[in-house]
């Protein structure tokens, strides 16, 4: 046996963090957005959407299930990027960071670099603004503190089988996991994301749920009787496949988190109906104090989301779809929700 005089390379371990999951449209952002509010949080939104992050390098559903220990280094890696970065998609920072300065929150310069015009600019002297994350730049805050933050990983869609990993062995991490009836889920989908998609766009959309459910009938055989063979799956349309992706990931994920104590399930309707006491659950799961300060913010921002001030309650924004999504939709919502261990947490009717 031949031992090495150099001992080996240590992995830095990334700080605590969270996970934020659900379907895109189910109020993920709504969550972020609570977890901003506290001073000790560094929450990044959406970091799978960007193409060069080490996201990308996870291995699938089988090489998880082949390698756990090449799982496990690529999921460190991803954490500790993301944990350390800032990202191009990431949501305006309004309310006071232990790592940034009170000068640049009070001035507001710690959004600049998402805002596009300013980017633009400032990459011509600021090089490392040219990447889609980028380390937090001194004028901003301090880099050191904001690794000591706990981070908030928004992360929509993340498929089953990785989330089951995490339950498994990172028992330290919070997963909050938010779900909202199909119905509402199919119309904000609908009106936010799906009706703008070109032709070739819906298509490669279609190929790719049909892809996550064909992964999901070959890894666990239950759902193949759920959702079909894969020439069944082949003929679902766009809609169709978000449906009973809903249905597959959702379920699947709630089931794998019963058993282990750093699951936390929200129901979008629930939460709508009484926020501020979800927010409370919220920051006890991941261990975040809730003060009278980060409360005030919740609740003011009730009022408004990502995507502006809201006209109605966001109890009024939770059914709103019953009004707006056709009857063809709504009967597919009521299809997936046939069976379902999810199906009686709106057991007074529809949604």
């Amino acid at each position: 046996m031949v031992i090495s005089s150099n001992p080996p390379v240590q992995t830095p371990t990334p700080g605590s963090y969270a996970l934020v999951v659900g379907n895109g449209r189910s109020g993920t952002n709504w969550l972020l957005s609570m977890l901003a509010a506290s001073p000790q949080t560094h929450c990044r939104n959406e970091p799978h959407d960007i193409a060069s992050s080490p996201f990308h390098r996870l291995p699938s559903a089988s090489e998880i299930r082949q390698d756990p220990d090449l799982m496990a280094d690529r999921w460190r890696q991803f954490v500790l990027w993301t944990t350390t970065h800032m990202g191009e998609r990431d949501h305006r920072i309004t309310a006071p960071k232990t790592y940034v300065h009170p000068l640049s929150q009070k001035l507001g310069v710690a959004y600049f670099p998402v805002r596009p015009k300013i980017r633009r600019a400032l990459m011509l002297v600021l090089p490392a603004l040219r990447q889609a994350e980028w380390l937090m730049p001194w004028w901003i805050g301090s880099q050191s503190r904001l690794g000591q933050a706990t981070g908030v990983l928004k992360i929509n869609d993340l498929r089953a089988w990785i989330v089951r990993w995490v339950l498994e062995t990172q028992p330290q991490v919070p997963v909050l996991h938010i779900v909202r009836h199909p119905g509402g889920q199919l119309q904000s989908g609908m009106s936010r994301f799906f009706s703008g998609l070109t032709a070739a766009q819906r298509e490669s959309e279609t190929q790719l749920y049909r892809g996550i459910l064909k992964t999901a009938i070959q890894v666990d055989p239950h759902w193949r009787e759920v959702l079909g063979d894969e020439s069944h799956l082949d003929r679902l349309d766009l809609m169709e496949a978000v449906a009973w992706f809903w249905r597959y990931n959702n379920e699947e994920i709630y089931t794998l988190g019963q058993q282990y104590p750093n699951y936390h399930l929200v129901v979008y309707e629930q939460l709508a109906l009484a926020p501020l006491d979800y927010a409370r659950q919220v920051y006890d799961a991941c261990g975040l104090a809730y003060t009278p300060a980060v409360e005030a913010h919740i609740n003011a921002g009730t009022r408004q989301s990502v995507w502006g001030k809201l006209s109605q309650s966001s109890a009024e924004v939770a059914q709103s779809w019953k009004k707006k999504l056709s009857l063809e939709y709504q009967a597919l919502a009521q299809q997936v929700l046939e069976g379902s261990v999810m199906a009686p947490w709106w057991s007074d009717g529809p949604g």
